[in-house]
């Protein structure tokens, strides 16, 4: 699977990382596998650079969804988060 590749980078593909990780995530997310989904929102929130910059609200949002499903603790302080950044559907 490409998220799971490792790239050089030269390789053209470095710089979606992120992208690539966050659809990965909602994918995971809509397939109600919450655990690996956390696992690719916090890997594409590690990645800083490259294109189609992911709106870290957005993986925030998202991540705290996961964690909320998973019965995994942190996902109110997600979800803040988000909300700080002013994400609007957080709020709901």
């Amino acid at each position: 699977m490409a998220s799971n590749r490792k790239f050089k980078e030269d390789n053209p593909n470095y710089n979606w990382r992120q992208y690539t990780l966050y659809y990965y995530g909602l994918v995971l997310k809509e397939m109600e596998n919450y655990e690996e989904a956390i696992d690719a929102f916090n890997r594409a929130l590690e990645i800083e650079d490259g294109y189609k910059k992911i709106d870290q609200k957005d993986i925030y949002r998202n991540r705290g969804f996961c964690k909320n499903k998973a019965g995994k603790n942190g996902y109110l302080k997600d979800m803040k988060q988000a909300i700080e950044m002013g994400d609007k559907k957080a709020e709901k």
